[in-house]
């Protein structure tokens, strides 16, 4: 398997040029051993606060993913960090962001002070399917990909 992060994706500017190159490797006529597959897994988030380090372009829903893909013989899009790891991670956000009063320093101990106690609510995303409604809010999202 050739394994691709898309997340990393989020902060460039064009998305669709990485999963472009990535089509390429994964098309490689002859050149590939036969044990290796023309696919790749892409996890990509979705609900999920401004990250930019340095910049944040994109957070990708299914059917971006989808048309990240489209050039691609197979694109199935899953939950790969559920609805609950969203309500989490953005009720620590907020606590962080009102109470930090712009200071760094302050902003990552209210992080951290705000999501120890709800940490791990995270786990209850077991409970959800893969598909389906919970796509709609998911943390991040995971697109299996076939060339």
């Amino acid at each position: 398997h050739v394994c691709a992060s898309v997340a990393s994706v989020s902060l460039t500017y064009s998305g669709l040029t990485v999963a472009t190159a990535q089509g390429r490797v994964l098309h490689r006529p002859g050149r590939l051993p036969a044990p290796i597959s023309r696919e790749a897994y892409c996890l990509a988030p979705f609900v999920y606060p401004y990250h930019g380090y340095p910049h944040n372009y994109f957070n990708f829903s299914p059917d971006a993913l989808e048309f990240l893909f489209r050039d691609f013989s197979s694109c199935a899009v899953r939950i790969a960090r559920g609805p609950t790891s969203a309500l989490t991670n953005l009720l620590s956000e907020y606590v962080a962001v009102a109470l930090s009063g712009g200071s760094a320093t302050r902003y990552t101990f209210w992080k951290g002070a705000a999501l120890a106690p709800i940490f791990f609510l995270k786990y209850l995303d077991k409970f959800w399917s893969g598909t389906g409604p919970g796509m709609r809010i998911a943390n991040a999202l995971c697109a299996r990909v076939i060339k």
